[in-house]
This record gives structure tokens, sequence and C-alpha cells, in this order.
């Protein structure tokens, strides 16, 4: 299925955990907005409501949210942001040291 030539792509904010470059997708047939760094994803019904969800931010963060440091995945080398989580890439839990 093509996009219409018409079609705009919506504007999106960095990420809320990473600061990487999102960018809207729609697998399985769901509407998602997707961090092309972290791969933290936001999903709805719609492909409107769920850019909407991806840019609500709140007044001030927890400092705690950002107390995890980044890590480098053994398997395959990216850096991800959630340390003990499985790679996104390879479903591995085998993540080396800070990165």
């Amino acid at each position: 299925m093509s996009q219409d030539a018409n079609s705009v792509t919506p504007a999106l904010l960095p990420c809320p955990l990473c600061a990487g470059e999102a960018r809207v997708a729609k697998p399985y047939g769901i509407e998602a907005v997707i961090c092309r760094d972290c791969h933290l994803t936001i999903t709805d019904h719609d492909q409107q409501s769920a850019v909407a969800k991806w840019n609500r931010r709140p007044a001030s963060l927890p400092s705690q949210l950002f107390a995890a440091p980044a890590v480098r995945c053994l398997v395959c080398g990216d850096i991800h942001h959630a340390p003990g989580m499985p790679c996104p890439n390879t479903r591995a839990i085998a993540h080396g040291g800070a990165a």
C-alpha cells in the first residue's frame, strides 16, 4: 500500500527516553510511533492519536527516569537504554557494561 502523494508526515518530538529520532509505522496493522534508536513504541487505533500520545510530555520529568545507564548489546553491538531487558534486535539479554 503506497502513501498518498498529498499525505504529510506529522511532526514528532524527539524520543523522551533517549532523544532519538522517531518515525511513524504500522506494524501488524497497528498505528505506531517508534524511536529509531531505543525502539520505544507508542501505539493507538489511528495515526493522529499515536502521534498525540508520543508528543505529550509532562511538565517536568523525574530525575530517576534517566538514572539507568545506556549499555551495549554484546550480540549486535547496538546501544540500548534498558539494562537487563531483551535486545530489540536479537532478543538476547546479553548486555555489557556502560556504553
